[in-house]
């Protein structure tokens, strides 16, 4: 979705059409609209969802979201932004403002996923410091395209 998006705003043939099947994917089959967040992970199938929850894959959903509303000035994709962003930064508030990273399947943080292994490549244990310093960027970003009434409840 990102890709198509800056695709779209370059008039590159088909872009559009692209930015418009990845948005459908994202809607179909990772955004859930009961918890205002996306989920992370299928099967080959699309019959199975992994029940693990992140904030990274979030993380990069409202920059995508950002990038799409942008392209297509779309208040529904941008509000879909708004939204995690808001969940995320009210997870953070009931953790001494620290980004969970991860999470159940009922979006319970998972504060120590990985803790045997925190190496791991996709979900190391503990915060990534740098999502932090991403985060504060798109909320910047998001803040910037949203109106007033929206910008009172982040």
């Amino acid at each position: 979705m990102l890709a198509a998006s800056s695709a779209t705003a370059a008039g590159l043939p088909g872009a559009r059409e692209l930015l418009d099947r990845a948005i459908g994917v994202l809607t179909d089959k990772f955004w859930d609209e009961e918890d205002a967040m996306c989920v992370d992970q299928w099967d080959r199938t699309w019959s199975t969802l992994d029940s693990y929850r992140g904030v990274n894959g979030n993380m990069h959903a409202v920059e995508a979201l950002l990038a799409a509303a942008d392209v297509l000035d779309s208040h529904e994709i941008r509000e879909r932004a708004h939204m995690i962003t808001r969940n995320v930064i009210s997870f953070s508030a009931t953790n001494e403002w620290r980004i969970p990273e991860h999470f159940t399947a009922d979006w319970e943080p998972d504060l120590e996923l990985n803790r045997d292994h925190p190496d791991d490549p996709f979900k190391p244990f503990g915060a990534t410091v740098g999502h932090g310093f991403e985060w504060a960027r798109l909320i910047l970003h998001l803040e910037a395209a949203l109106t007033d009434d929206l910008i009172e409840s982040l």
